[in-house]
């Protein structure tokens, strides 16, 4: 599924759920595999998969402003065709 490019973290989504966020390691790497669930209001825990995100998302992360991605496609739209 195609994403939209990183966001930067002083900019919020406008519609909660799961997103992939910019988590880097010591090394500066990127890893690709770190999602937060955004309430309308604060970034939660993060989880290794989406599911892990949701999960957490009622505990608020430290790290708020983290740059973020999410879906480039509506996926509810993709499963009517």
């Amino acid at each position: 599924m195609k994403k939209t490019k990183w966001i930067d973290g002083a900019v919020k989504p406008t519609m909660r759920g799961v997103y992939q966020r910019d988590y880097r390691n010591a090394h500066g790497d990127r890893s690709e595999g770190t999602f937060s669930h955004w309430n309308g209001e604060y970034w939660g825990l993060y989880g290794v998969n989406e599911d892990d995100a949701a999960r957490w998302g009622s505990h608020s992360s430290l790290y708020q402003s983290l740059p973020w991605r999410g879906l480039a496609q509506d996926p509810n739209k993709l499963a009517e065709k």
